[in-house]
């Protein structure tokens, strides 16, 4: 893929974040409360968990920087306990742009490859030491707070290198973050190591182990493993057409142009980022790069 079309991609996807999603508030953060301890954090960004235990709060992503003091007072409205944990499902600004605020007292964790984004991504250099200061794991880790165990999990690189899943074997939820776009097309980071194959085994061996448990994505409503199957279906279709496309000679706006998604009524454009025509794009450069390279 040409180095400018990677540029422009970056810039349209920091203004794309910046906007608010599928109807979601557009000033503020609407906490749900999904079990007796656990809710979700929606607008502005990326979902967030909430785990309110006995012995403090765990939290999964931080939305957007700008958006910080704001979700700490919903936090305080959840609980006033500390922060003791703060996950991250992966480095895009969107889900870790409180970092700094609402972590500075918290141990955060990540993936080794997320917190190397982190930094590599970081443009003036002054929040290098805190980021190096952030706890790495390879494959998986557990977490005990409260007397619950919290199982973090790394299916290889997908949606990122440096994918995170949350695990909540207690309430049976899983927070997947942008593994699952909920209602929308995907964005796919090609620049920072996506692989959708991986993506999609990452999916199914998701639905097979926490078959039962609900789903929350990075963006859009909670939902099932049936939901989240779905998302997969249309992954999966993409993939497919766009490989057939590159192997019948097509150029990427022929594709971009030809494809249909008529079959996946609820996943909707939303703006010219946020589109089916730039899955296609995205798919079109990964197919074609692995292609040249085998």
């Amino acid at each position: 893929m040409k180095k400018v079309s990677y540029f422009f991609t970056f810039i349209l996807f920091a203004f794309f974040w910046s906007l608010p999603l599928l109807g979601q508030p557009k000033d503020g953060i609407e906490i749900k409360k999904i079990t007796a301890d656990l809710y979700c954090l929606t607008g502005s960004g990326g979902n967030m968990a909430v785990l309110d235990t006995a012995d403090g709060l765990l939290l999964v992503d931080s939305k957007l920087e700008h958006k910080a003091e704001l979700v700490l007072k919903k936090i305080r409205e959840i609980s006033p306990k500390p922060i003791r944990y703060l996950i991250c499902t992966h480095y895009h600004d969107d889900h870790t742009g409180g970092l700094l605020t609402l972590g500075k007292d918290a141990e955060i964790i990540a993936q080794e490859n997320c917190r190397a984004s982190l930094v590599r991504r970081e443009p003036k250099k002054t929040k290098i030491p805190f980021l190096n200061g952030i706890k790495t794991y390879d494959r998986e880790m557990e977490i005990t707070l409260g007397g619950q165990a919290i199982k973090l999990l790394h299916l290889n690189p997908a949606h990122t290198s440096g994918d995170t899943v949350v695990i909540f074997k207690n309430q049976e939820i899983i927070h997947v973050g942008d593994l699952f776009f909920n209602g929308l097309p995907p964005y796919i980071d090609l620049n920072d190591g996506a692989d959708t194959s991986n993506w999609l085994s990452a999916i199914d061996v998701l639905s097979k182990v926490y078959a039962d448990f609900t789903v929350i994505p990075g963006h859009g409503p909670l939902t099932d493993m049936k939901g989240f199957l779905g998302f997969a279906a249309y992954l999966e279709y993409m993939k497919t057409e766009v490989e057939k496309a590159v192997l019948a000679g097509k150029t990427a706006k022929e594709a971009m142009d030809e494809i249909k998604t008529d079959r996946f009524p609820a996943i909707k454009d939303q703006d010219s980022f946020s589109s089916h025509k730039n899955v296609v794009f995205w798919l079109f450069q990964e197919f074609s790069a692995r292609k040249k390279a085998n």
